[in-house]
């Protein structure tokens, strides 16, 4: 549980004058610098009928400042909630409270889904989620490959491989992601809760999107998958967005020369470090990366909420 507030706070949109205030609050477990980064990535992006501090919400004690919460818009009609912080000790209600309206804000803006991730051992912040409608969706892992380490050695790539660019135009690659969704053990909750035109937006907001790094996996000139790559030059880093083999594709290695074609451009790139982010219940997947070679750095509990949901 967590502690009482000793008054009951109100809870309203936040006051331009206490908006610096409230973002600090809210994203104060942030150095300065991420701080910095979270707020210079609301510059200029797609956030459809979010506005980005419309989901700046506060709780006012006496007309002070007494806790915040933020739903920040992200590309692909989402939002990320960034969970409540409270200047000095904060109430269940409290704290129910900003989640619900922060939601509420949401859904009047036509945001898709409302995610969130909480460190493994959280044992706080699921139930009051679960109550105001969030899921857990999936234990994600956190994995990387240093680029010093070498290639591991993997069978020859199947006769009739070809990696070549993605279409770029949204109606011819949709069916193509959509087909590797199919049966995939890779956070199968979250099927169906956003248009695969919205989850490809958000794809391609990741890092600095370069389309010769999107690709079509294709078997004897027919696709059998694709492979979305993203440079962060800043952080000296390639990320795999998203690895997808078609059902019928499945089993037959294209996962693991994947990841090696990932690993080549991340060393051709000299970058520091190739990551990903998957499920852990997936052992499939993870198989496939701990045999190329990579390790985890962290855990985090993924928690959505769709649209609408009470």
């Amino acid at each position: 549980m967590l502690p009482w507030m000793a008054t009951t706070p109100s809870i309203c949109g936040c006051p331009d004058t206490l908006r610096l205030a409230a973002l600090r609050l809210v994203l104060r477990e942030l150095p300065e610098s991420s701080q910095a980064a979270v707020l210079e990535s609301m510059v200029g992006i797609p956030t459809g009928g979010l506005d980005p501090f419309s989901g700046l919400l506060v709780a006012l004690s006496e007309g002070q400042l007494a806790a915040a919460v933020w739903v920040q818009p992200q590309p692909g009609n989402s939002a990320a909630l960034w969970i409540p912080q409270a200047i000095g000790e904060l109430s269940d209600a409290t704290a129910g409270g900003l989640i619900d309206r922060a939601a509420s804000v949401a859904d009047a803006a036509g945001v898709e889904v409302v995610q969130t991730l909480l460190e493994p051992d959280d044992q706080l912040w699921p139930p009051c989620l679960l109550r105001s409608g969030f899921r857990r969706i999936a234990l994600l892992s956190y994995l990387e490959w240093r680029a010093r380490h070498p290639i591991v050695t993997m069978p020859p790539p199947p006769d009739g491989l070809t990696l070549r660019p993605a279409p770029r135009m949204h109606a011819q690659l949709e069916p193509l992601v959509a087909a590797t969704y199919a049966g995939s053990l890779d956070c199968p909750a979250i099927g169906g809760m956003r248009s695969m035109r919205h989850v490809l937006d958000g794809y391609r907001a990741a890092g600095r999107h370069e389309p010769e790094l999107w690709l079509s996996v294709e078997l004897d000139g027919v696709n059998a998958g694709v492979l979305l790559l993203a440079d962060h030059p800043d952080s000296d880093q390639v990320e795999l967005v998203y690895m997808g083999v078609r059902p019928e594709a499945r089993g037959g290695g294209l996962g693991l020369q994947m990841v090696r074609h990932a690993q080549q451009v991340t060393q051709h790139r000299q970058r520091e470090r190739l990551v990903l982010a998957a499920d852990v219940q997936n052992d499939k997947a993870t198989a496939v990366y701990a045999a190329a070679g990579f390790s985890e750095w962290a855990q985090r509990i993924a928690m959505l909420r769709p649209a609408g949901r009470r």
